[in-house]
């Protein structure tokens, strides 16, 4: 065997060794036995009533069920596990996140492991929204540089709704207030142009209004005032009907909290079902033969006194044919006018659309 044969031999060597000392160092001890978990169930087991101002139901709770087993293979990574959350809303959207610790796990389970951690949301919820929780298993990597793996499919809770109440003050400047849309519904089909009792359409934005607030003190109520901006829709051509107006103010009175007879504990007040009447008059006549129309509603409050109003969504009332009387009677070239009708008229054709 000659020098040069020699010398790549005694190379190879040398390379061999240096990698057998720095390759678990740099990428990590491999396994041939190693642990795998299973995330069996993820659900939301708190109250969805949540309260900064209690450090006891400030957070969404939450339970993980994992399954651990043991498994023969090769992987490049530890048995140490960490519980990925986040929080995302009914559009998707991740909200935010955080890690929990799991540690490590060497043995297999006979039955899942329940895992229990709180989400404290880092904005308001919105009560008109759904949220939901998203559960990934990691494992940590090994080597210089460790990165978490993940370890199977990541699984969701279902969906909830949220009563957020934020105000850590009893005394704040704000009315603490949420709106829950129910719908937005019809209620008068007919107007009269030439009536100064008929002459607007009317719909009822319907919902549900929570307060707490001020409860450190005595109850009592306050004028909360709603602004609730809308638009009229002809739902054939999708264009914006012009009004008399596009916004309706209206005040209610809302106690400041609920308390409990038997035991004194607080909640929010609750005004369930109010409606809203808005009165929408159009500029123009309306095509009553061949279009329909719908209403666009945008539901806010005032907050605080001297700021802008908190918008608490926007909803929209179903497609209806309208009757819409120009108030005009001709009668054989004698011009004269009414201006209220005793019943409800209604259109022979036509009807609900669904939008």
């Amino acid at each position: 065997m000659n020098d040069l044969v020699m010398c790549r031999l005694r190379l190879l060597s040398f390379f061999c060794l240096l990698f057998s000392i720095t390759g678990s160092a740099l990428f990590g001890q491999i396994q041939n036995t190693y642990t795998y978990g299973t995330i069996e169930r993820v659900d939301l087991s708190g109250n969805t009533a949540l309260y900064a101002s209690r450090s006891y139901a400030d957070s969404i709770e939450v339970e993980v069920d994992v399954s651990f087993s043991r498994q023969s293979g090769f992987i490049l990574g530890t048995n140490v596990f960490t519980m990925r959350l986040q929080l995302l809303d009914d559009e998707g959207i991740v909200l935010q996140s955080q890690d929990e610790s799991i540690g490590e796990r060497t043995t297999a389970t006979v039955t899942p492991v329940t895992y229990n951690y709180s989400i404290e949301p880092e904005a308001q919820l919105d009560v008109n929204k759904r949220y939901f929780v998203r559960a990934q298993l990691y494992r940590m990597g090994t080597g210089a540089f460790p990165r978490l793996q993940t370890v199977n499919s990541p699984m969701d809770s279902s969906s909830s709704q949220f009563f957020h109440f934020v105000n850590t003050q009893s005394s704040d400047a704000a009315f603490n207030v949420l709106f829950e849309y129910d719908e937005v519904e019809w209620q008068r089909l007919f107007a009269i142009r030439t009536s100064e009792t008929q002459q607007t359409f009317q719909v009822d934005v319907i919902g549900n209004i929570y307060r707490y607030d001020g409860y450190s003190a005595s109850n009592g109520s306050d004028d909360v005032e709603f602004v609730l901006s809308y638009e009229l829709v002809n739902g054939v051509t999708d264009e914006v009907v012009a009004t008399a107006s596009n916004e309706s103010r209206q005040t209610i009175s809302l106690a400041r909290y609920y308390a409990h007879y038997g035991s004194g504990l607080l909640y929010p007040s609750t005004v369930p079902n109010h409606a809203f009447t808005i009165d929408i008059e159009p500029l123009e006549q309306l095509d009553s033969v061949n279009d329909h129309f719908y209403v666009r509603v945008t539901a806010a409050h005032i907050e605080e006194v001297g700021e802008d109003p908190v918008i608490a969504g926007q909803r929209q009332s179903m497609s209806h044919r309208l009757l819409h009387f120009s108030g005009d009677l001709d009668f054989n070239g004698l011009a004269t006018t009414f201006t209220e009708v005793s019943n409800t008229p209604t259109a022979s054709v036509g009807g609900l659309y669904k939008r």
